[in-house]
């Protein structure tokens, strides 16, 4: 038996369908077939309408502490977080061991000052106080050595905190338009290696100056 493929009443060997009357003898697609065709028809998008509905994902907007900071932003960003996640200040060894250039190297010209001159002006008065208790060589070296090493770990120990806190005030101050913030950038974030020459020969000089004073108390 023959079936009419559009609505399946029996047709035999009739040349039209005498239910739907479809013209038994085109080659049709089947009613499911059909029905598929024109879902797909109604339901596809144009591409126009793909590219107009799917939106470009958005760029991550850049951290501007990396542009402040300038070198080594991977190691100082993490070190900010964790600060302000569980508190404290951490540790910074070259706030340690060389705490008046490192100042200076992050452009933080002020603690640089500080690191040169409070251990220096402290061992001067030390030396004048060994001197008039007429304390021997031996236990103001002691004396200025311990004074040595504790500036160093109040440093060592500040140094990543009064860091941040520089880093979160420039943040703060960044202007809006892309120009005068990169200006911005440049004169106040980043890092000087010619700072950190003039800080060691300051420094040295100081250092001279402190030496020969004591030497003259002594």
């Amino acid at each position: 038996m023959n079936y009419c493929p559009k609505c399946c009443f029996e047709t035999r060997d009739m040349k039209f369908c005498p239910k739907c009357g479809f013209d038994l003898q085109r080659q049709e697609k089947r009613p499911d077939e059909e029905v598929f065709g024109e879902i797909l028809e109604r339901e596809a998008p144009e591409p126009e309408d793909l590219e107009r509905e799917v939106p470009e994902p958005e760029a991550p907007e850049a951290d501007p502490r990396v542009a402040l900071i300038g070198k080594k932003p991977e190691h100082y960003i993490p070190i900010f977080d964790s600060m302000e996640k569980r508190g404290g200040s951490g540790w910074n060894w070259c706030g340690f061991f060389v705490a008046p250039m490192w100042f200076a190297y992050r452009k933080m010209y002020g603690w640089s000052a500080i690191a040169i001159i409070v251990p220096l002006v402290s061992a001067f008065v030390v030396g004048i106080i060994a001197a008039s208790l007429s304390a021997s060589d031996m236990a103001m070296n002691i004396l200025s050595r311990v004074l040595s090493l504790l500036f160093a770990i109040i440093f060592g120990s500040l140094a990543n905190s009064s860091y941040k806190s520089r880093i979160d005030k420039l943040v703060s101050e960044l202007p809006e338009e892309e120009q005068a913030r990169e200006r911005f950038i440049k004169r106040k974030g980043g890092v000087s290696v010619l700072a950190v020459f003039l800080v060691l020969i300051i420094y040295l000089a100081f250092h001279g100056i402190i030496l020969s004073m004591n030497a003259g108390a002594l």
